[in-house]
C-alpha cells in the first residue's frame, strides 16, 4: 500500500482549519490502516519531519 502524502497533509489541513482534536487526526489515520510506526517506514524522512512538525504545530493551535 502506498501512502499518499497528499492525502496527510488534507487530514492536517483539514483538522487546523476546522479545530479537529489531535484524537481525531490519529482516528482518521487509524480510519485509513495507518499507524505513525507505519508511516515513518513509508515515507522519506524529510516527510516524516514535515509531518511531525505539521501535527506538533497542530497540538500547539489546539492548545490555545
Amino acid at each position: 500500500m502506498i501512502i499518499n502524502i497528499t492525502l496527510i497533509a488534507l487530514i492536517i489541513q483539514r483538522c487546523s482549519s476546522t479545530n479537529v482534536r489531535l484524537g481525531d487526526l490519529e482516528r482518521r489515520l487509524w480510519e485509513k490502516n495507518l499507524t505513525l510506526g507505519q508511516l515513518k517506514q513509508r515515507l522519506p524522512i524529510l516527510k516524516i519531519s514535515v509531518l511531525v512538525n505539521a501535527l506538533f504545530k497542530l497540538s500547539l493551535l489546539l492548545q490555545n
